[in-house]
């Protein structure tokens, strides 16, 4: 009997599930028709796009759990090492009556071993912030931020997801944000902000503004927002109103009132601006009366965009 390691994948947002199986045959099936509920399921987990042959359960299992442990960029670049065009396999394995010798992947600490010679991390060097902010995990995620509203975003989002980062503090009292190094990731002079080494076609982006990045790392990580279109227009319409309307009324009404107040003696821009974080506070609580995240039983980006502000106006 033969024991796998597998990796179904979504054509869709390329989210990965990793397994073990002693019949590669029937799970890759059920993935492949939808059959299997969570996270499969929700996220279109249909093709197989690697596998590994093992001799023994043990072995397998302690091949998954060392599996599971990699980041997604060394995950993918081990698949392509052995499936570079990300071929569905399952057409090859399925007309099978028993596993044969030749199979898609290898043994995962050769290929470990293999993909830095295979597939080289991209270097970050030509990206003039890491002067500044020197990486010493240039794998992972680079993040540029400070605990505002609008920074904490980020930090919650790659928290939620497991998604391997490092942090970089941006700091304002030392005018950080307003750099040459810093403005050449973001041009606004505005944190939040990121560098990511393993973006789309596995090329270094570098992105600014706290809700394009939320909707960046749902698509990459296949988390935190909804597969069904329907639901996931409706996710990032309460993500931009966020942006359009709880920011920067919210963010004005701390200006006026924590750091102006005393040297405006007019009162009406405070008022105005109290009178309308009221009225999108009654949109708020209008949309959570009847349930528990915005997006009902479901918490999304919608919900972490949210929070910072909320918390910071009512705090």
């Amino acid at each position: 009997m033969s024991f796998c390691v597998y990796m179904p994948a979504s054509r869709r947002n390329g989210t990965l599930y990793i397994g073990m199986t002693d019949d590669l045959v029937r799970p890759t099936w059920q993935h492949r028709g939808g059959a299997i509920p969570g996270f499969t399921k929700q996220y279109d987990v249909k093709i197989l796009v690697w596998y590994e042959e093992h001799s023994s359960r043990e072995s397998a299992f302690e091949s998954e759990r060392r599996m599971k442990k990699w980041n997604r960029s060394w995950t993918i670049r081990m698949i392509e090492s052995f499936n570079p065009q990300w071929r569905d396999l399952y057409d090859q394995i399925a007309n099978w009556k028993k596993l044969g010798p030749v199979f898609a992947g290898t043994s995962g600490l050769f290929a470990l071993r293999n993909i830095k010679e295979v597939h080289p991390m991209p270097s970050l060097s030509a990206f003039p912030v890491t002067r500044r902010w020197p990486s010493k995990h240039p794998d992972r995620l680079q993040l540029y931020s400070l605990p505002t509203p609008n920074g904490v975003k980020v930090s919650i989002m790659l928290e939620e997801t497991g998604l391997p980062y490092e942090a970089h503090l941006v700091d304002f009292d030392k005018n950080d944000q307003q750099t040459p190094e810093f403005l050449s990731l973001n041009p606004n002079g505005k944190i939040p902000a990121i560098l990511d080494p393993d973006g789309p076609g596995g090329k270094p982006l570098a992105m600014f503004e706290s809700g394009a990045i939320l909707l960046y790392l749902a698509d990459k990580t296949g988390q935190l927002a909804p597969a069904k279109p329907a639901l996931r227009y409706e996710t990032i319409q309460w993500v931009f109103f966020q942006m359009g309307g709880i920011g920067p009324m919210f963010g004005q009404v701390g200006f006026f009132n924590k750091f102006a107040g005393r040297d405006y003696e007019d009162k009406r821009p405070l008022q105005r601006y109290l009178n309308e974080s009221k009225r999108l506070l009654g949109v708020l609580e209008t949309r959570l009366k009847s349930r528990p995240w915005i997006m009902g039983d479901d918490y999304t980006i919608a919900d972490i965009s949210m929070l910072g502000w909320v918390r910071n106006l009512i705090g």
